[in-house]
């Protein structure tokens, strides 16, 4: 698969999950629909902080903003169902940004320290 072909799979899966979230009501976006409890707005707050941000802004691009920034999705406040949408954008727009300059066949530039929780910030 070439970095190309990545990219674009990774910008399709991005589009697939905010076209499915497109026009739910905040009902919709706050009711457990798994026997987890997972909401639409927890699963966007686990892509904003712990995929996009943490993964590829800060482990693969080793944005220095992203690190300082770095916040436990799995801790998040619940956010609102339009925050929720507007943190995974704005988390997209980031992490694009990093990998237009980052070699995605490179090791990651970053680690956290062992055993360290990142951080939450907000």
């Amino acid at each position: 698969m070439t970095d190309t072909h990545l990219l674009a799979q990774l910008a399709e899966q991005r589009t697939h999950v905010l076209e499915a979230v497109s026009g739910l009501t905040e009902t919709a976006m706050s009711r457990a629909l798994t026997p987890s409890g997972w909401t639409m707005t927890l699963l966007l707050d686990h892509l904003a902080f712990d995929v996009e941000s943490f993964w590829i802004s800060a482990v693969l691009g080793g944005d220095p903003t992203a690190i300082a920034a770095l916040h436990d999705g799995w801790a998040s406040e619940p956010l609102t169902g339009a925050d929720a949408i507007r943190v995974y954008k704005e988390e997209i727009t980031r992490s694009t940004e990093v990998l237009a300059q980052s070699d995605v066949n490179a090791p990651p530039r970053w680690r956290p320290a062992s055993g360290c929780r990142y951080r939450s910030n907000r």
